[in-house]
């Protein structure tokens, strides 16, 4: 038997919310087109949104998928998805997922929210039942992009750990793709106060991070400015797990959530004294 026909009708937004963030998705694509951090303004004063959309409009939003065939990813990632439940919005603790398939192609995104900052994921594509080598991509830049495009671009990092290891890398030293091979504790974006971090769900996992460039409108500048991509994915047949934490760089949420992420947090030359004074003056605080 072959596969059946799942295609949605129109696009709709979906909005899932807990106290921390407010996702908006879409069934066009499947995607994410907005992360709003509740609890943060960006530097004009708005509501912290960690996507990019004048971006995102040319380059693709997060939770795009990508195959090896552009054509197949150009497809899918344009396609109207079928959304359970249908929305329009959802509070946490709640699940959503996106189907779509033309009889040949199949793609299955599944996501899972809680009480806290991270969401579960597993994203799949099958071609005529058989799962194939996917990664699902966090697009467009990430963090406050109310910022200068330049500025904002200077201060964004790639950063992974493994093997009890956290390595970082300026984006803009990237020449053409930085690529970590599993197992990985977790791999993504950040910029100087928030962090967008995939932790695969196995230790096959492959991450891959560097930049685009993209023209914002009525652009008048020299160089076109550069947005950040991160993705996560497997290089064999099979559906792609991961959480992602999507969160402000601060030490008690860092801490709460993995112990390493707290080594995102950058003192500067000075940390074996400035890290030291901050602890104890959050125990002050604190107590």
């Amino acid at each position: 038997p072959g596969i059946p026909v799942v295609k949605g009708q129109q696009a709709q937004d979906i909005v899932v919310e807990n106290d921390f963030y407010r996702i908006t998705f879409s069934t066009q694509g499947g995607v994410v087109k907005s992360w709003i951090l509740k609890k943060y303004d960006d530097a004009n004063g708005k509501p912290l949104d960690v996507v990019n959309p004048a971006a995102c409009r040319q380059l693709g939003f997060p939770m795009s998928v990508r195959t090896t065939d552009d054509s197949l990813n150009r497809k899918v990632n344009q396609a109207l998805y079928v959304a359970q439940p249908a929305g329009p919005t959802l509070k946490a603790p709640a699940t959503l997922e996106f189907t779509y398939s033309d009889g040949h192609v199949q793609v299955q995104k599944k996501f899972a929210f809680s009480s806290d900052y991270m969401v579960q994921a597993s994203v799949s594509v099958a071609q005529d039942q058989h799962y194939i080598p996917v990664r699902v991509a966090w697009v467009g830049g990430f963090g406050d992009h109310s910022l200068p495009e330049e500025e904002h671009f200077a201060q964004s990092k790639v950063a992974y750990e493994a093997n009890d290891s956290l390595g970082t890398t300026d984006l803009h030293k990237i020449d053409k793709e930085l690529t970590k091979s599993g197992p990985l504790e977790f791999a993504g974006l950040e910029d100087r106060y928030f962090a967008g971090m995939f932790f695969p769900e196995s230790t096959d996992q492959v991450f891959g991070a560097g930049h685009t460039s993209w023209t914002p409108e009525k652009w008048a500048g020299k160089e076109l400015p550069k947005a950040g991509y991160a993705e996560m994915g497997s290089s064999v047949g099979q559906p792609v797990e991961f959480k992602l934490f999507v969160a402000p760089k601060a030490m008690d949420v860092l801490e709460a959530t993995h112990a390493s992420l707290a080594s995102l947090v950058d003192f500067g030359w000075f940390s074996f004294i400035a890290k030291p004074l901050f602890l104890g003056l959050r125990y002050i605080y604190n107590n």
